[in-house]
């Protein structure tokens, strides 16, 4: 994922679903944060991942929402962020990872 400010990371998901529910995580700078208020339907995912960001002696509340297109094994995801320092929309696509021989 390349963020608005320049960064990129690489990012990872995991999901279980359980109807029209989503469970898992989602990461942000690389660090899982739990994924919360998860719907899938039809070939739209979303979701929403919050995390404290310290901006001098005052640390905030930052929300990440997430919506996705699920293609295949493919994601284009577009995550808005509110709260932030920076919250220019991001645009990316997830790739499902194939396991590795073994399981790992």
């Amino acid at each position: 994922v390349k963020y608005s400010w320049g960064a990129q990371h690489p990012e990872r998901f995991t999901f279980k679903v359980d109807g029209n529910d989503v469970f898992g995580t989602a990461s942000f700078l690389r660090v899982r944060r739990g994924i919360l208020d998860g719907t899938i339907r039809g070939n739209t995912i979303q979701f929403r991942t919050q995390t404290e960001e310290i901006v001098g002696d005052q640390t905030r509340t930052v929300t990440h929402r997430y919506r996705g297109g699920v293609s295949d094994d493919v994601i284009d995801f577009f995550m808005q962020t509110e709260g932030a320092s920076s919250s220019d929309p991001v645009e990316f696509t997830a790739t499902r990872a194939r396991p590795t021989p073994g399981g790992r």
